[in-house]
Parts: structure tokens; C-alpha cells; sequence
């Protein structure tokens, strides 16, 4: 059974099990009704098994609502190849801190 969290492992760059063979990005810029900025970058990482994942990071600068300047970022499995998933397939963060504490709980769920 695979889990999303070893993929992330690979796309952060921290020891995992899966390994990147490819990726594709793509970026936008877009203006809401507000004057807001939003940033979205999306990745598309291709493992060597086969799987699929997407990598999104979306900044909203607040424009003219100054200190509401928000992030997004979301791992979501869109190709699993076959295999089944244990958990969650898709994970949501506000901030890259909160990606970091999911990672190191899983590492310490290891030991």
C-alpha cells in the first residue's frame, strides 16, 4: 500500500522510498475583484512507479487589505498507477511550516 506522505518526502527533498523521474510546472498570475494577486504554481511530479503527484502553492497578496497576504499548498495524488493508498490522497497546508510538522511526525512515527 503506498501513502502520500513518502511522496512528499520525495518532492521536499527529505529520504523516501519514492523517486522523481520527471516533472512538469506551470505558473499563473491572476487579479480578483478585491486588487488581491494570486500566485498559483502547479507541479506535477512523475515517479519512477508510476505515480502521479500534484504539487500546488497558491499566494494570495492581499492587495488592498495589507497583513492578509495568505498561502496555500496542496499534495494530491492525480495518477495512482494502480496502486491503492492508505490515508489521505490529497493534503492541504497554510503554511510550508505545517508541511514540515507533517513530515517530521511521520518520521517519528517511524521509530
Amino acid at each position: 500500500m503506498k501513502r502520500l506522505v513518502d511522496y512528499v518526502k520525495a518532492i521536499e527533498g527529505a529520504a523516501s522510498p519514492c523517486e522523481i523521474a520527471t516533472s512538469d510546472f506551470q505558473s499563473e498570475t491572476k487579479h480578483d475583484q478585491t486588487g488581491s494577486t494570486i500566485e498559483i504554481t502547479k507541479r506535477v511530479h512523475h515517479f519512477k512507479d508510476g505515480v502521479s503527484i500534484e504539487y500546488e502553492r497558491e499566494y494570495d497578496d492581499g492587495g488592498s487589505y495589507p497583513g492578509c497576504k495568505e498561502f496555500w499548498y496542496t499534495y494530491r495524488v492525480v495518477h495512482t498507477h494502480g496502486f491503492e493508498f492508505e490515508g489521505e490522497i490529497t493534503k492541504l497546508f497554510q503554511s510550508h511550516s505545517e508541511v514540515d510538522k507533517w513530515l517530521k511526525l511521520d518520521n517519528s512515527s517511524d521509530s
